[in-house]
């Protein structure tokens, strides 16, 4: 039988891959179950995208390739929009790459900076997509941690004493996912000037700056972040346009290059009627977020109500799309109290050891579910 690389060996398939299989199943055989594992928007998106999208549709040009960094007046509304929701000024040091989705950027980040056995610092809890794009650079993972007696906040001198001479990228993710917890700044600060003595790159992976956060946070909004950091952005969340696949990757020019190279041996370009839709959501999202906001508020109070019928605790001063809770059933760890919750209930809640070993004792429910089938999970509870 045909033998994989070893590469394709250092990783799983992706958790939600086949757990959103095993779910479908279900469904086809009547058990109706309530999923709350995923943060996939429901909410449509601003009505000016989708006339964006038609319009270009039908014009000449619009099924050609595409120029690789994108089109010019799309990464000048991305750097406007950088201004206007981060209050990034002055902004002409700053240049963007869009995405085909940021998980790109994750994995072009990896391929442009690591040799092999070089070692990238992820956080624990964090993203699993990070562990697995520094694996299939051959690089090596090394995972720092997050405690709740902390807030979930970098511990720097943890992070120092992990730094060796093959630590090369460093990724944070602040407004932070799965816990919701915003970032600390004067922490991020002293990891940018940590990372300046080191050498190192930064990456903020940001999706969820603009979700029930009232003060929007990018990381370059520190002074001098831009000399040894990248972000991560994306429409997924904010403009609830998670399967159109538009992301993008902001910073200094010399810094983003290798991962453009990278790009360009991967895609050919975003195709046109996208990056108009992107536009129009990026000129639209004042309104729009301020009105998704509202919903997912409510809806936020509900997952608080289901999760108090779990005997949970959990913090409120959390932005994003989800609720990161602790449960009190030492008899189960996490991937068994939500394969519980599935079996006796038909509810799908994410297990907290999914984002790592720091997530047991943990569950993770997303607002991307409508009122009525939240309230539908608390009465079956």
């Amino acid at each position: 039988m045909m033998k994989a690389s070893n590469r394709s060996e250092t990783i799983k398939e992706y958790y939600f891959s086949h757990k959103m299989r095993e779910i479908q199943t279900l469904n086809d055989e009547g058990a109706d179950v309530i999923n709350l594992g995923i943060g996939s928007p429901d909410l449509m998106p601003d009505s000016s995208v989708n006339r964006a999208l038609l319009e270009d549709l039908a014009e000449e040009g619009a099924f050609k390739y595409q120029p690789y960094n994108g089109i010019e007046s799309f990464r000048k509304t991305i750097k406007a929009w950088y201004k206007e929701t981060y209050n990034l000024d002055p902004i002409d040091s700053i240049s963007t790459i869009p995405l085909i989705g940021s998980k790109e950027g994750i994995h072009f980040l990896c391929l442009a900076y690591l040799n092999p056995q070089d070692e990238a610092l992820i956080p624990n809890p964090g993203y699993p997509a990070y562990a697995s794009a520094i694996r299939l650079a051959n690089g090596k993972p090394v995972s720092y941690t997050l405690k709740k007696e902390e807030n979930w906040q970098i511990n720097l001198s943890e992070i120092e004493a992990k730094i060796t001479q093959k630590t090369k990228l460093l990724f944070v993710n602040y407004p932070h996912m799965p816990t919701g917890v915003m970032a600390n700044r004067q922490r991020l600060e002293s990891l940018i000037a940590l990372a300046k003595r080191h050498d190192i790159l930064l990456c903020n992976d940001n999706p969820y700056s603009l979700i029930l956060s009232d003060e929007p946070f990018s990381i370059l909004q520190i002074p001098g972040a831009d000399e040894v950091c990248i972000e991560l952005n994306s429409l997924s969340k904010s403009a609830a346009m998670a399967g159109s696949r538009i992301g993008m990757m902001v910073g200094r020019e010399a810094l983003l290059h290798p991962a453009f190279k990278i790009q360009t041996s991967f895609s050919s370009g975003m195709f046109r009627p996208l990056q108009k839709a992107a536009i129009a959501a990026l000129n639209a999202t004042s309104n729009f977020v301020a009105e998704s906001n509202k919903e997912y508020r409510q809806r936020r109070n509900l997952i608080w109500s289901l999760f108090d019928k779990l005997d949970c605790t959990y913090q409120k001063e959390t932005a994003g799309l989800f609720v990161w809770a602790e449960y009190q059933y030492p008899e189960f760890n996490s991937y068994e109290f939500s394969n519980h919750l599935l079996e006796r209930y038909k509810i799908f809640i994410a297990p907290g050891e999914l984002f790592g070993t720091q997530g047991n004792n943990y569950i993770r429910a997303s607002l991307c579910q409508t009122q009525p089938e939240i309230r539908r999970a608390i009465h079956r509870l």
